[in-house]
């Protein structure tokens, strides 16, 4: 290479966005998600009450939200952000109450950014400079209509 293209290639790399900028410019919103399981298994369908939540006491849902309910009911400040417990310590709670109730799911963390999982779990961003929020939670039936692939 003549010495015009290796500055070319040298301007060209300087230039370059990072990948947390790449991202940000692709993703706008800050995104974490509790996934109800590895992407190898199978979230179940638990009866809510085998988790004594106070509500939906009696009805049909999914393990991974039943779970996670009864770290928030056990623990009402998490979502109230009055509490210093870590995304970690927030997923193994979960994990160890299905793992109670016999369910062999293992709730995943991702997101949009990189984050410091032993940081406090937060529901809501305390920063929020955004119009919208919005939490999904959603079970994928496999094998039927409407199958989700790669949950």
């Amino acid at each position: 290479l003549n010495q015009a293209s290796k500055q070319t290639g040298k301007q060209a790399l300087t230039k370059m966005p990072s990948f947390a900028e790449k991202v940000a410019s692709q993703i706008p919103s800050e995104v974490r998600m509790i996934s109800g399981c590895h992407d190898a298994q199978t979230s179940a369908d638990a009866n809510i009450t085998s988790f004594q939540l106070p509500n939906p006491a009696g009805r049909a849902g999914g393990a991974c939200t039943a779970a996670l309910l009864q770290v928030l009911y056990d623990r009402p400040s998490i979502a109230a952000g009055n509490d210093n417990t870590s995304w970690v310590e927030v997923l193994r709670r979960m994990r160890e109450n299905l793992d109670e109730q016999g369910f062999e799911q293992v709730p995943q963390l991702s997101s949009s950014r990189i984050i410091d999982v032993n940081e406090r779990m937060t529901i809501v961003n305390d920063n929020p400079s955004g119009v919208k929020r919005a939490v999904l939670i959603g079970i994928n039936y496999v094998g039927q209509q409407g199958e989700l692939s790669g949950c």
